[in-house]
C-alpha cells in the first residue's frame, strides 16, 4: 500500500497538468471572454425594487469608480459609506451605499465595489454607463460566479448552487440548493473522485509489479474497488430526475371528460379566469400552461399545471386535434388530475381513464362540481371539489404536495443532482468504468480508469474544458 500512496502522489499532479494544458489551450469565441482580466460590472438585482445592486469586480476597480466620487479610492475594506455619485460632466445621479471589498475576501476573490442605489432603472443605467466610460466592461452572464471558480473562492458544484439557488421557485427547491451550496455535494464529488484516484494508482502500480503476487494490487481486488465505486455512480445518477423534478417543477395534467370541470378548477387553483369556461362541453380546443407553487403541512413544491381538452371522441377536426395533444400531454406528465362529474356517467369517464392505459401511482381520481350533489350521496373515501364554493380545494392541494413529497424522497444527507453537465460527468465515466470491468490485461484496465478519472474529474471542474466551463455559466444571470 505504501508503493500505491507513493504512484497516488504521481498521478495527482498529472490531472492538475492535464488541466493547465486545457487552459492554456487554443480557448475558443464561445469561452474566450470569461478569462479576460478587464473590470467587469453590472447590477446584481431585478429591476423594479425600491433598492438595486451594482456590483463592479476585477483589478483597480477604485481607479475605474473614481469617475463617480474621488472619495472611492480611500475607502476601508468591508466599510459601509454614503456617497453622492455624479457622472464624468458632473451631474448629480444618486445618493448611495457604496460598499468595498477587498480581494481575495470577496465573492469573486477580486477587489469588489457594490452600490446600493435607487431602483430606477434610469439611476442604474446610469451609474453603469459611468463605469463603463472609465475602463469596465458589462459582465457575461454568470461571469461573477465564474470569476469566484477561477480565484478558487467557489467549486463549480457550489457555482452551480448559486444560479439553482437565484432560479428556485419552492422552499424545497431553496433547501435544496442552500445544501448544495454549503459544500455537501461538492464533499461526495470529493471524495468519489478520491477513491476513483486510488483505484487509477494502484492500477500503474499493477503494471510495475506484475510479476510479483500482490494481492491488493491484482485486477480481481480492483475490479472489486471499482464495482463497489459503479454502484454508488449508479445510485448518485439515478437522483437526476428527483433533483430536476424539485428545481423545476412536477408537470401535471388535468384530464376528464368534456365539461367535467378541469378548465374552472385551473382557474380556481390560479385565483384568476385564466382558462374560458362555458356550459358547452369541448371549449377547451388547445393546452394552458401555468406554474403554481402549492404548500401545505407535508412541504412545498412547483407545479406545472396543463389545462386540456376534454377526452372523448369527435367529429370535430380541431377538437379532435386537442383531445390527441391531451393523450400525448397525459403520457408526457409526471401526474395526472383525472376530474369526475359526479352528476355525469361515471362508468363513461372511468372507461375513458382506462383507455388512457396510464400507471396507477401517477393517477389522482377528483370529483368537482360538489356544490351540486347532497353530502349523503358523497363517499367519504373519495375527493370532492367545488369551483363555486372553493370547499375542498384544501384537500386536493394537500393530495398532490403529499404526492410530490412520495416521488422526491430522500434518505438523510443524499446528494440530489440537478445540473445536466453533472450528469453526462458521471455518465462518462459510467461508461468507462463498466468497460473497465470486461477487460482482461492490466494495461487495457488501467487505461479505461484513467479515462474514468478524467470524466469524474469534471465534477471538481479539475478536467473541465474551458469552452464547457463557459457554456455552464452562460446559463446564469447577469449580475450573478
Amino acid at each position: 500500500m505504501q508503493e500505491a500512496q507513493a504512484l497516488y502522489e504521481q498521478v495527482e499532479p498529472k490531472s492538475k497538468k492535464q488541466n493547465q494544458t486545457l487552459n492554456q489551450g487554443v480557448v475558443s469565441s464561445s469561452s474566450r471572454d470569461y478569462f479576460r482580466e478587464v473590470p467587469i460590472v453590472a447590477c446584481a438585482t431585478a429591476m423594479g425594487g425600491p433598492i438595486a445592486v451594482i456590483r463592479l469586480s476585477g483589478h483597480e476597480i477604485k481607479k475605474v469608480a473614481t469617475s463617480l466620487n474621488s472619495k472611492i479610492v480611500n475607502l476601508k475594506s468591508r466599510q459601509a459609506s454614503v456617497l453622492r455619485l455624479s457622472s464624468n460632466e458632473g451631474h448629480f445621479l444618486d445618493e448611495a451605499l457604496v460598499l468595498f471589498f477587498q480581494g481575495p475576501r470577496s465573492f469573486t476573490g477580486e477587489d469588489v465595489l457594490e452600490f446600493h442605489v435607487h431602483g430606477s432603472r434610469v439611476i442604474v443605467d446610469s451609474v453603469i454607463e459611468v463605469l463603463m466610460q472609465s475602463g469596465a466592461s458589462p459582465a457575461l452572464p454568470g461571469e461573477f460566479s465564474f470569476r469566484a471558480v477561477r480565484n478558487q473562492k467557489l467549486d463549480p458544484s457550489q457555482a452551480q448552487a448559486v444560479s439553482d439557488l437565484v432560479t428556485a421557485q419552492s422552499k424545497s427547491a431553496v433547501d435544496l440548493a442552500l445544501e448544495k451550496l454549503s459544500g455537501s455535494q461538492s464533499k461526495l464529488f470529493l471524495d468519489l473522485v478520491e477513491e476513483m484516484k486510488m483505484i487509477a494508482s494502484m492500477a500503474e502500480l499493477g503494471i510495475d509489479f506484475s510479476d510479483q503476487d500482490v494481492e491488493s494490487l491484482s485486477m480481481e481486488n480492483l475490479k472489486k474497488r471499482v464495482a463497489r465505486l459503479v454502484s454508488r455512480l449508479d445510485d448518485l445518477k439515478k437522483t437526476f430526475q428527483r433533483g430536476q423534478k424539485i428545481q423545476q417543477g412536477f408537470n401535471v395534467a388535468l384530464l376528464g371528460l368534456p365539461n367535467a370541470g378541469k378548465s374552472s378548477f385551473f382557474n380556481s387553483l390560479l385565483k384568476e379566469e385564466r382558462s374560458i369556461v362555458t356550459a358547452t362541453a369541448g371549449t377547451t380546443r388547445d393546452v394552458v400552461k401555468e406554474s403554481l407553487v402549492l404548500k401545505s403541512e407535508n412541504g412545498e413544491f412547483l407545479f406545472n399545471f396543463l389545462d386540456t381538452a376534454g377526452v372523448r371522441k369527435s367529429k370535430d377536426e380541431i377538437e379532435a386535434l386537442g383531445i390527441e395533444k391531451s393523450v400525448q400531454v397525459a403520457h408526457q406528465s409526471d401526474l395526472v388530475v383525472w376530474i369526475v362529474d359526479p352528476t355525469d356517467s361515471l362508468d363513461q369517464s372511468l372507461e375513458a381513464l382506462q383507455s388512457l392505459d396510464l400507471p396507477e401511482q401517477k393517477i389522482i381520481v377528483m370529483h368537482s362540481k360538489a356544490d351540486l350533489i347532497q353530502e349523503s350521496q358523497k363517499d367519504p373515501r373519495k375527493i370532492y371539489f367545488s369551483s363555486f364554493t372553493q370547499k375542498g380545494i384544501d384537500q386536493v392541494i394537500a393530495q398532490m404536495v403529499a404526492w410530490a413529497k412520495k416521488m422526491t424522497h430522500r434518505a438523510p444527507k443524499e446528494v440530489l443532482l440537478t445540473q445536466e453537465e453533472q450528469q453526462n460527468a458521471i455518465q462518462n465515466a459510467l461508461t468507462t468504468l463498466k468497460r473497465s470491468l470486461q477487460a482482461e490485461e492490466m494495461d487495457l484496465f488501467a487505461s479505461d480508469l484513467r479515462q474514468s478519472l478524467y470524466d469524474l474529474s469534471a465534477l471538481m471542474g479539475q478536467t473541465t474544458a474551458d469552452d464547457l466551463l463557459a457554456r455552464i455559466f452562460s446559463k446564469f444571470c447577469i449580475g450573478k
